[in-house]
């Protein structure tokens, strides 16, 4: 047996197995080879916070055991198939460093291709050797070792949890679907003559719809609030009817107390609120009646409207796009080979960034940074978890590609990348919020981002130290010692950044009580909070 042979997992001369997988030395025939095959597809279930993550393991899928799995994920994809079949081949077998080198560059694109090719058919349920290749960049199984594929065949494929966390071929279906916009860029939108009108009324949708989003978001912070007065009212009743003996005249009470006579006055002024609240809450639900209205009637125009086939290049521009987030989450220097392989990735599961993990690592970091996912649109903040999509590539870290959507500013989820193989799946989660943080900051501030906020605060600093290179990359890198070293105490930061983080991305109020006794800068930084506070400077 050759060594091709042993790396394909193809049988020796003489062997009585007909169910091999495809050989590589010969051509094959497109009827036997590539033929469509069909399972059900992922549904994904939204939620409001995140669940501590428990289970990270599965039942493992046999499909990737099979020696039929290259064959059929290449089945039924034409003359691509072909072409990525031949490059795979002629990259296998090569023996000399350049010629191994020469077959790599050419196999990358032609990939791409088969990828792009492959992506028109995701609406239409995939097999399952398919939508692995999509997601785990899992071409061939016996260019990893027993190990690495037994971790790819335990990861859990469902989103259990209903977070928007998805893996490459979920967000490709999910566009495909219209659940979600494609990926925003620079360029002029791709026009489509037929589908023009539908796209139109998706748009007037996503504008009611966070309309909607933002009207009752205030009405559930104006729900809090008049809960809160109306406690108060009947803490402060129960107070009033508390009476005790006059010590002169026992069958006559006493008069209120101070206690009591405070309590009155409470009662008085928290009245009045819960009767400005119930103006503003019965105004909110016109406004939110109104954005449903208009929003009910644009969902019955689409319905109304003929089913609108995706047009091809808006899937093919969102390749490119996830293309283009592929080589971001990289790097220059990284390794860009698009295919699964061994060599390249370690043989422990913990080191894959699986949904689960992700999610862990997102909680782990909104546990120390409670506003990474709050956003403030017209003086109401609201919690925003943004689309985490899963890149199958060897990335060192996760980049933010939009903070938001271009026609929903208010409720939209931004869109963040996470490479699948990383080398710190921390490091790479917590970049990629670091990336998120700054890029919402920065659209928050508009014009002024060099003078506002965050981006104001910290790009005056680094202006005032002379310093060279990404103000961004500077941020980027002071946060993860944020959230990894002065989190626990650990002094990493130059004083005035951490001073600039401790105001404007503060930690828990638990945490900040805990680390004032860390040290004598996270004292005076606690002093500074309680004295503005005091003086309603906070």
């Amino acid at each position: 047996m050759s060594d091709l042979d042993d790396i394909l997992g193809l049988p020796s001369k003489g062997s009585n197995n007909n169910d091999s997988p495809v050989d590589l030395n010969i051509n094959p025939s497109f009827n036997d080879l590539f033929e469509d095959e069909i399972v059900d597809g992922n549904e994904v279930v939204d939620r409001e916070e995140f669940e501590e993550i428990t289970v990270f393991k599965t039942k493992p899928v046999k499909n990737l055991y099979d020696e039929k799995y290259y064959k059929r994920a290449l089945q039924g994809e034409g003359e691509i198939a072909q072409k990525l079949h031949s490059s795979l081949a002629k990259f296998l077998k090569a023996k000399d460093p350049q010629d191994k080198t020469m077959f790599r560059n050419r196999l990358q694109p032609v990939y791409w291709d088969f990828i792009e090719a492959l992506s028109q058919k995701v609406g239409n349920a995939l097999s399952l050797e398919k939508k692995f290749l999509l997601r785990y960049a899992l071409l061939l199984p016996t260019l990893v070792n027993r190990d690495q594929l037994e971790n790819l065949s335990v990861i859990i494929q469902d989103n259990i949890h209903g977070e928007p966390v998805h893996y490459f071929d979920e967000w490709l279906e999910m566009v495909t679907l219209g659940d979600v916009n494609p990926l925003g860029s620079d360029e002029e939108p791709i026009k489509n003559k037929k589908s023009r009108g539908t796209s139109g009324l998706r748009m007037q949708k996503d504008k009611f719809s966070g309309a909607l989003d933002s009207r009752l978001g205030s009405l559930k912070i104006l729900q809090k609030k008049r809960s809160s007065a109306e406690k108060s009212i009947i803490d402060n009743v129960r107070e009033l009817a508390n009476h005790t003996q006059h010590p002169v005249f026992p069958s006559i009470e006493m008069g209120y107390t101070v206690l009591q006579k405070t309590a009155l006055t409470d009662l008085i002024n928290s009245t009045k609120e819960l009767q400005r609240l119930d103006r503003e809450y019965t105004l909110g639900i016109q406004e939110a009646k109104l954005a449903q209205s208009k929003l009910d009637k644009v969902v019955e125009r689409m319905n109304d409207e003929p089913t609108e086939v995706v047009n091809p290049a808006i899937i093919k521009k969102e390749v490119n796009n996830l293309r283009q987030i592929h080589k971001m989450c990289v790097g220059r220097q990284g390794n860009h080979f698009p295919i699964l392989h061994g060599s390249y990735i370690t043989s422990n599961f913990n080191d894959i960034a699986t949904r689960e993990q992700i999610l862990k690592v997102m909680k782990y970091v909104e546990d120390i940074d409670p506003g990474v996912f709050r956003r403030t649109h017209r003086r109401e903040t609201h919690r925003i978890v943004p689309h985490i999509i899963i890149i199958p590539c060897y990335g060192d870290k996760g980049i933010c590609w939009e903070p938001f959507e271009k026609y929903n500013r208010a409720s939209s989820r931004g869109r963040v990348a996470v490479p699948l193989y990383p080398k710190d799946i921390k490091l790479a989660v917590i970049t990629a919020l670091a990336d998120l943080r700054w890029e919402v900051a920065k659209a928050k501030a508009q014009y002024y981002w060099m003078e506002e906020g965050i981006t104001g605060k910290y790009f005056q600093w680094f202006e005032e130290r002379k310093l060279k290179g990404d103000v961004k990359l500077r941020f980027i890198e002071d946060y993860i010692l944020w959230i990894t070293k002065e989190s626990v105490g650990t002094q990493k930061l130059e004083k005035d950044v951490r001073g600039i983080f401790w105001r404007n991305i503060p930690f828990p109020k638990e945490l900040r009580e805990h680390l004032r006794n860390r040290g004598f800068v996270y004292s005076e930084l606690y002093k500074k909070d309680t004295n503005r506070e005091l003086s309603d400077g906070y």
